[in-house]
């Protein structure tokens, strides 16, 4: 018989259709204190359940600010001011310790200028590496200089200690500068104490010293006064060689 004489009016083997239910509910895990979430829809159509674990939050990095890769401008408003502010603590600390150690040292002293001109140069240096670094106001620094003054040096620059707190260390500084710092009286200075050598007559390792010592300061003084390049004038040259004793003379 064909299937259509089993079928009962009014009623369906295939049952109601009930709709797809979708629910998401949130079950405490017996083995931690993580919250799961667990999809029944994937339950109800004989899916295995998916569980939802919350992401661990990222390890934010740690930033070391004694390291080389270390920028400042990477960080957040409030660590850069503490890493600025530990950078100008680290930076005083060196300070006070190479204060320090500079105060262990022994005083430098400082030669008097007499008007030598192939003393102008050292005495300027030092004076300014130890005073003028040292002391800010000019009227302090000109009662400095005067005092390292001797003889017709000191008598030059008395006039100026009656000018300007400001202009009078200046203006001494400008005098001393054109009574020994002439380029030129420099070369004649180191000429004529050249000529004036007292000769050699034997072979004395003494003597022989001292004279070398003088020659590597002419060599030193060459390389920042040109006009100094006189002494390799054959005149000046032959000068010197006649200071020797004759055997040296000879080699």
């Amino acid at each position: 018989m064909p299937p259509e004489a089993f079928r009962i009016p009014g009623f369906s083997l295939s049952g109601p259709s009930l709709p797809p239910v979708s629910s998401t509910c949130t079950v405490p895990s017996a083995i931690s204190n993580t919250v799961m979430s667990v999809n029944f829809t994937a339950v109800f159509h004989g899916r295995a359940p998916t569980i939802q674990t919350p992401r661990k939050p990222a390890r934010q990095r740690q930033l070391n600010p004694l390291a080389p890769e270390f920028h400042v401008a990477d960080m957040q408003p409030n660590t850069r001011q503490s890493c600025e502010f530990l950078q100008k603590q680290n930076r005083l600390t060196e300070l006070l310790a190479e204060q320090q150690q500079q105060s262990l040292l022994p005083l430098l002293t400082l030669t008097k200028l007499t008007g030598d001109p192939l003393e102008y140069s050292t005495f300027t240096r030092s004076f300014e590496s130890q005073v003028e670094a040292e002391v800010s106001p000019n009227d302090v620094r000109l009662q400095y200089l005067e005092q390292y003054l001797q003889g017709e040096q000191k008598e030059l620059i008395k006039g100026c200690l009656h000018l300007d707190r400001n202009s009078g260390y200046l203006d001494a500084k400008k005098l001393l500068k054109g009574k020994n710092g002439d380029p030129y009286k420099i070369s004649n200075a180191y000429t004529k104490k050249i000529n004036e050598w007292p000769y050699m007559w034997s072979v004395h390792e003494l003597t022989l010293d001292r004279l070398c010592i003088f020659l590597g300061q002419c060599q030193s003084a060459m390389s920042t006064l040109t006009v100094l390049s006189i002494l390799n004038h054959p005149h000046n040259l032959q000068s010197m060689v006649s200071k020797l004793p004759f055997p040296l003379q000879d080699r």
